[in-house]
């Protein structure tokens, strides 16, 4: 059953209602699948992660794929998740296909940022950034020096301060 909160049914009907689900929606879902250029890649992708559930032959598919990146990976080296989460992926309606990549949504203060695996690259210079975005929409300054001395990985050019 489609649920958003794991374990908590009663959350569908908020989730299916914040899907905003209307025609061109459908479309772009149904293309998503069915567009040459992406619509196979898109089914191995959701082959291969409903494959990954399976007990026993999940781990064993996975290791595969895993030991292109760590070699000296065991059967034994993976444990099953007992939390998991989602990844969203974004679709343009217009063009019935994914939106790949890095994006990033801002509307009314509040910031979305979808990143590939591994996400965390960016990670610093995206806090970075939606500081600086949510600062502007509070009205409120930035302690540049402060920010600095704390996060050196990513510092703020007080440049980019500037509207």
């Amino acid at each position: 059953m489609l649920s958003i909160e794991k374990n908590n049914k009663s959350s569908i009907l908020e989730y299916l209602r914040g899907l905003d689900i209307d025609l061109d929606t459908i479309k772009a879902i149904i293309g998503t699948f069915t567009n040459e250029e992406m619509g196979g890649e898109m089914r191995k992708i959701i082959a291969s992660n409903l494959i990954y559930t399976l007990p026993v032959v999940g781990k064993y598919s996975f290791l595969k794929v895993a030991r292109k990146i760590v070699p000296s990976l065991e059967y034994d080296n993976l444990k099953y998740s007992k939390n998991w989460g989602i990844r969203p992926q974004i679709i343009s309606k217009p063009e019935r296909k994914p939106v790949l990549g890095e994006v990033k949504v801002i509307e009314d203060g509040i910031t979305f940022n979808m990143a590939p695996s591994p996400g965390a690259t960016n990670g610093p210079y995206n806090a970075r950034q939606d500081l600086i975005n949510t600062a502007r929409h509070l009205k409120v300054q930035i302690d540049v020096k402060r920010f600095n001395q704390d996060f050196p990985s990513a510092p703020i050019n007080p440049v980019l301060l500037i509207d």
